[in-house]
C-alpha cells in the first residue's frame, strides 16, 4: 500500500461574537483573513507565509450554540508553532491587556474559550 500523506486537516470554530473572534485571531494571533463568506459571518484564516486554510470561523446565535449537543470544544487544544520567537508572543497580549498564562509557552483562551498554545 502506497502512503499518499494526508491532506490538510483544519477547523471550523463556531463563534459568538465575530468582532471579539477577528480581534483574537487577526490582532493576537496574528492570522491572515483569506476569504470572508456570508457577509463576514464566516472567516477563513491561514498562517505565516502560507495561503493554505488552517482556520475558519462562522458565527452562530448563541441560542443556536446552547442547543448544539455537549462538550462543544470541551477538551480541545489548538497549538500554533510560531517558531524561535515564540518568546515575543506575549507582547500583542499585552498590549491589548488580554488574560494569557505563561509556562514556556504562551496559553490563551479565545472569546468563545477555546484553548490556544503558542510554542516555538
Amino acid at each position: 500500500m502506497t502512503n499518499r500523506g494526508l491532506g490538510s486537516i483544519n477547523a471550523t470554530l463556531l463563534v459568538t461574537d465575530i468582532e471579539k473572534s477577528r480581534f483574537f485571531y487577526e490582532s493576537l494571533l496574528k492570522l491572515k483573513v483569506q476569504y470572508e463568506f456570508y457577509d463576514g459571518r464566516l472567516i477563513c484564516y491561514s498562517w505565516g507565509n502560507s495561503d493554505e486554510i488552517i482556520l475558519r470561523i462562522s458565527q452562530v446565535e448563541e441560542e443556536e450554540l446552547a442547543s448544539l449537543p455537549k462538550p462543544l470544544g470541551t477538551g480541545v487544544e489548538f497549538i500554533l508553532n510560531v517558531g524561535r520567537g515564540y518568546q515575543y508572543a506575549p507582547g500583542s497580549f499585552e498590549k491589548h491587556g488580554y488574560p494569557f498564562i505563561w509556562d514556556g509557552c504562551l496559553v490563551a483562551y479565545d472569546p468563545d474559550g477555546y484553548k490556544w498554545m503558542l510554542a516555538g
